[in-house]
């Protein structure tokens, strides 16, 4: 399960600290993804939330439609910050780009904390768009870096990790809120508040982690910075520079960025442009891409995000109940990951 399947004969110092740093790091950005899937449908259904928001003011089909926008805004940032990150990732780095995305997060959830009765849902509807902004960037962003610095030995493992966090941070969204639903009176605001502020604990430490990491080696060899990306290699392998591996890896490295310009281009549209000219291409992203549209057109996203819902429509009456009900959902869902 854990053997490394080395093309050449590789120094046992590269599978350092280091690199399982950046990579865990990369992927902890995951758990804002995964908890915010877990709580959010749990806080929308505390009658905390409802009461600070006027829902007992709203018909029924206007709670609904308030439910659905809280969520649904979330998902429309993640897809439009997926795509925008692209552009500013490719012209001026990961590590720049992983920042921006960050200020996002943490403005995204302070905004939702700062939320409400007086502000309304507008400013819970921006915190949302905002939040999910950051969200859509990460996802494009943090498995590329994890991908970029690490052997290829262990590249599928590190890039595992950030499925693995998703779950991990889904599970606890999913028990924050019946946690908070038993502890906490329904009349005190902060039993809605604190899964909200929870958002900004790991999007703060992926903020401050990321002072700890270096810029990708392999992006700085694609824009021309051969001198910062053989030092940042160096660092990640903990090796010399003149050390064979170091210069197998460079080479490399080097080789892939003339064949890429040779055969490609190196501007940031020139990826669409080979993909719309090359149907092979095009068939090997189908296959890639049409299995997440197809796990996510399955109601996975339905239940994680109305769960407590869904589960009183079965017969679990009960708030708290159903809260915990959905809280084994997400431990199976851990589980199986």
């Amino acid at each position: 399960m854990f053997a490394k399947h080395e093309t050449r004969p590789t120094p046992q110092v590269v599978y350092n600290w280091r690199i399982y740093w950046a990579a865990c790091l990369a992927s902890w950005v995951a758990v804002i993804i995964g908890y915010d899937a877990g709580f959010v449908g749990g806080m929308i259904a505390l009658k905390s939330f409802k009461k600070e928001f006027g829902f007992d003011k709203m018909t029924p089909s206007e709670q609904s439609w308030v439910s659905e926008t809280v969520v649904s805004l979330f998902q429309a940032g993640a897809f439009f910050g997926a795509f925008l990150i692209y552009p500013l990732g490719s012209k001026y780095g990961r590590k720049i780009s992983l920042a921006v995305a960050s200020v996002l997060l943490i403005v995204g959830s302070a905004i939702q904390l700062a939320s409400n009765s007086k502000t309304g849902l507008a400013a819970m509807y921006a915190g949302r768009v905002l939040t999910g902004l950051g969200i859509g960037a990460v996802s494009n962003l943090a498995p590329m870096y994890s991908a970029e610095v690490s052997p290829d030995a262990i590249r599928g493992r590190l890039v595992g990790l950030f499925e693995i966090s998703w779950q991990i941070g889904g599970t606890i969204g999913f028990w924050i809120n019946y946690g908070t639903s038993v502890n906490i009176p329904d009349d005190e605001a902060k039993q809605w508040q604190i899964p909200v502020a929870l958002q900004l604990i790991p999007a703060g430490i992926f903020g401050l982690g990321l002072y700890t990491l270096v810029e990708s080696p392999r992006w700085l060899f694609t824009v021309g910075k051969r001198e910062e990306a053989l030092k940042n290699l160096c660092y990640l392998r903990q090796l010399d520079p003149e050390d064979e591996y170091i210069k197998y890896e460079v080479a490399i490295m080097e080789e892939e960025v003339d064949q890429k310009r040779a055969k490609m281009g190196l501007g940031v549209w020139d990826p669409f442009i080979k993909l719309f000219r090359s149907s092979s291409l095009r068939y090997r992203l189908l296959l890639s891409s049409s299995t997440f549209i197809i796990q996510n057109t399955l109601a996975v996203n339905a239940v994680n995000y109305y769960s407590p819902r869904i589960f009183q429509t079965m017969g679990i009456s009960s708030l708290d109940s159903s809260l915990l009900s959905t809280g084994i959902f997400g431990i199976l869902k851990g589980v199986f990951c």
